[in-house]
């Protein structure tokens, strides 16, 4: 969702990203990539209103087109675009493209299939920093207070880096499998995080301590969406189901039903006022959020 919340962007397998508006009606649509291929993440630059999308799609046994394309707001007009060399990458298996900005929008993080993570200036696309790992990088997330970012790994790793010069903040192992899919509270001391057994977890962001749990959490899902005052914390159900929490206590406030499959994508509008959910039913759906507990 856009930053003044009138935009909603859908990522598709199709190799398509469409830009929405408020009531869901289809405002512009591009390709992603340089052919079909599956659309993994988009994101609105919150400062322009660019939009960012990444493609994660296999190309050989070691390789994956790991395309990262930034257009202007108002759509057709490609800004630049970074990765998409699909070398292959020696035990390469799986992959995620993350495309995080951070809250002033002048810094983008982006994964690579490489197991690097890419840090660019956000107006040009030059890469300020390139951050190397030595497996899949599962999510990724800049603090509110924009002076971390956090990545988590497919062999548990969690390494925090300072963002005045992306030196290493912290690193310690999280959940065993690596935490799939993280949001950062407004704090920027505690994340919530989901991991291979479904359960989701309030992780202090620097030392890995486990300092809460959401009651019921079981569906393992790499989606989760926290709003914007940290107060809810919404993640997929097994039945197609949206779970909404209370990040305060952990408990469980409602399940949103409708979709008919697995939902794919979710965020919380930067107001608070509704969340969109999309789905692999082909659908994308909004629901307001009439009270915070």
């Amino acid at each position: 969702v856009s930053a003044d919340g009138s935009r909603i962007g859908a990522a598709s397998s199709t190799g398509e990203i469409s830009v929405l508006g408020g009531d869901l009606t289809e405002q512009w649509s591009t390709p992603a990539g340089s052919g079909a291929g599956n659309v993994d993440t988009i994101a609105f630059d919150p400062s322009t209103g660019a939009v960012a999308a990444g493609v994660a799609e296999r190309v050989g046994d070691l390789a994956f087109d790991d395309t990262v394309a930034f257009w202007d707001p108002a759509g057709g007009t490609e800004r630049f675009r970074i990765g998409g060399e699909a070398e292959d990458v020696a035990g390469c298996a799986f992959y995620f493209s993350r495309v995080r900005y951070n809250g002033d929008g002048s810094l983008v993080a982006v994964t690579s299939h490489d197991y690097s993570v890419l840090v660019l200036d956000a107006t040009t696309g030059e890469v300020l920093h390139e951050l190397p790992g030595s497996t899949t990088v599962l999510d990724l997330a800049f603090s509110p207070d924009d002076d971390l970012l956090v990545a988590t790994y497919d062999n548990s790793e969690v390494t925090v880096w300072s963002t005045g010069d992306f030196s290493v903040a912290a690193t310690y192992q999280g959940a065993m499998g690596g935490y799939f899919g993280i949001g950062v509270l407004p704090d920027s001391a505690t994340m919530a995080a989901t991991d291979i057994t479904g359960a989701i977890s309030l992780v202090d962001l620097m030392t890995g301590a486990v300092v809460g749990s959401l009651d019921g959490a079981d569906h393992r899902t790499s989606t989760i969406a926290v709003s914007s005052d940290g107060s809810l914390i919404a993640a997929p159900t097994a039945d197609a189901g949206v779970a909404i929490w209370s990040a305060n206590s952990g408990r469980q406030l409602t399940t949103v039903d409708g979709h008919t499959a697995a939902i794919t994508g979710l965020a919380f509008a930067p107001d608070g006022s509704f969340l969109v959910s999309s789905s692999s039913d082909g659908t994308v759906r909004t629901w307001s959020i009439v009270a915070t507990v």
